[in-house]
């Protein structure tokens, strides 16, 4: 029997703005939905009308890096497992952090920085 590990569910948002240099944080809206799925649950966070303002990816849960790498077009993949059978992966175009496979992840642990230009992600989740 596989073992399911417990990395305490203590939640954040997976979209957050980064802070200013004069410590003042950005004022953009970000809008949240959730797109249907066969089996899961699948949300898209994105800021509509950017200024230029930078955000952060940051880590909704708790986990470990299963798989992080570069698409096409600026894209980053992180694929991660949140332990109890809960995994998830998520998209957003920008720069990432060095996530190695098996790199331990905090929630609200920052993940990489949104392309200023499309400060949208895309997070998918999985259980089982």
């Amino acid at each position: 029997a596989t073992t399911k590990k417990d990395f305490g569910h203590r939640g954040a948002l997976p979209i957050a703005p980064a802070k200013e240099k004069n410590g003042m944080k950005a004022i953009d809206s970000i809008q949240m939905k959730m797109l249907p799925v066969d089996k899961g649950a699948q949300y898209r966070f994105e800021v509509p009308d950017p200024s230029g303002a930078q955000y952060e990816a940051q880590n909704p849960l708790a986990g470990v890096v299963k798989q992080s790498q570069k698409l096409a077009d600026n894209w980053n993949l992180v694929r991660m497992d949140h332990g109890q059978g809960i995994e998830s992966e998520m998209t957003f175009p920008g720069s990432t952090a060095d996530l190695g496979p098996g790199t331990a992840l905090e929630a609200g642990q920052k993940l990489g920085i949104l392309d200023s230009a499309r400060p949208v992600l895309a997070w998918k989740l999985d259980w089982s």
